[in-house]
């Protein structure tokens, strides 16, 4: 019976690791001062951590991998969507279509709305980090990052699927039943996310995303 619900692999590695550098010192700083026996056990346990470090820890990697307790598909790097879902941040995406009035302007030049920087944008499969000078071209796919609104919470968001019946079917967004409480956030179609304008058609089969106030 394991005290621990791990795998035996993983217990027997961090066995292998075991109690080593800070740790293992300020134990021994504890056993010196409370038995009184000198500096003789303290330089005995840094010398054996010193050895630890340079013999026992140079062979966790190639136990690691004897034990298969490496995984080649992991990042230790913190991704954006790790940070979102630690931090008051996000990360809006989208892709600047023909006529859109940032093509051909200098971000030192585009107007946004307040602390929401550009902070990535991508280019026939190319990514940049943008300067002041970086020129949005049609085509390109743009990452602005801002705070996250604390107004959230004030927000329901409900799914409703389009049946043949429904009064939302073959309709425009501005022609589809007006509520003050609730707006058409986006459509699922399929694969495709559609974020709808007054002149976006409504289909059979489309996912509709609503927000509406909480009540």
């Amino acid at each position: 019976m394991r005290f621990f619900p791990s795998s035996k692999n993983r217990n027997f590695l961090i066995s292998f690791a075991g109690l080593r550098g800070a740790a293992s010192i300020v134990f021994a700083i504890l056993a010196v001062e409370s038995l009184g026996s000198g500096d003789f056990l303290f330089h005995l346990v840094f010398f054996i951590v010193i050895l630890s470090i340079l013999f026992q820890g140079s062979f966790l990697p190639k136990m690691a991998g004897r034990l298969d307790m490496i995984d080649d598909q992991s990042d230790v790097m913190k991704t954006f969507t790790d940070y979102t879902e630690q931090k008051p941040v996000q990360f809006i995406e989208f892709i600047i279509p023909e006529g859109h009035h940032w093509a051909g302007q200098l971000i030192k030049d585009i107007i946004t709305p307040p602390d929401t920087p550009i902070i990535l944008v991508e280019r026939n499969g190319e990514k940049e980090l943008p300067r002041g000078d970086t020129k949005i071209q049609v085509g390109d796919r743009v990452v602005i990052g801002s705070a996250k609104s604390t107004m959230a919470s004030d927000l329901d968001i409900v799914e409703l699927e389009v049946d043949r019946d429904s009064v939302y079917a073959n309709k425009t967004i501005a022609e589809i039943p007006r509520d003050e409480m609730a707006r058409v956030l986006l459509i699922e179609r399929g694969k495709e996310i559609v974020i709808p304008k007054g002149n976006t058609t409504i289909a059979v089969g489309d996912i509709l995303v609503i927000y509406r106030l909480n009540e």
